[in-house]
């Protein structure tokens, strides 16, 4: 008899949930991805989006074990770093095209379009509203509920938040609602 499947399910499917969701994929570990919104029309994926940078350590170490990196650095020629100071009067004082940074920019949409065409579409629930999480031993190890209100109720054994700053499965680790909003109140007492 095979061993029971492990369930993991990431929530939000933005560029980490999508990456690790395709992490996942290319070593065969079954997953189940919940994103919020509603999948996104080719149409809107070619409008003008916010653009992120991915440093060596992190983003771009990801992107090359996924095995996407020449398609990835295909899809930055629209962001850049260049950078040009001028004094009061416009006289161009210092420009930079680029050159000096190691960290390539690309638009939010491109990414999410590049890793989420690499998925099964069968990984990734779409219009899927996380209300709350709740974890139990009930069954002799720990179990997640995912309630995502009228798509119903869902058990995991692993859940993985990439669900951003106001994070429904944080509060199953710690009672910090937005941690910037604590950062700075620690900031403020140690002053």
């Amino acid at each position: 008899m095979p061993p029971p499947q492990f369930r993991i399910a990431i929530i939000g499917g933005g560029p980490a949930g999508l990456t690790l969701g395709l992490l996942l994929h290319k070593r065969g570990i079954p997953f189940t991805i919940f994103e919020l919104r509603q999948r996104p029309t080719d149409e809107e994926l070619t409008e003008p989006a916010g653009s992120l940078d991915l440093h060596e350590e992190s983003g771009l170490a990801a992107i090359r074990e996924c095995g996407l990196f020449d398609e990835f650095i295909a899809l930055t020629g629209d962001c850049t770093e260049a950078s040009r100071i001028s004094d009061k009067d416009g006289n161009i004082l210092f420009t930079d095209d680029g050159e000096l940074s190691n960290r390539p920019e690309i638009s939010r949409h491109k990414i999410i379009n590049l890793l989420f065409s690499h998925l099964p579409a069968s990984t990734i629930k779409w219009d899927h509203k996380l209300i709350c999480a709740t974890s139990s031993t009930a069954s002799g190890h720990i179990e997640i509920e995912l309630d995502f209100g009228e798509k119903g109720r869902q058990t995991f054994d692993l859940v993985i938040s990439a669900d951003g700053a106001w994070s429904r499965v944080r509060p199953l680790l710690t009672d910090v609602t937005n941690l910037l909003t604590e950062v700075r109140a620690f900031r403020a007492s140690t002053i």
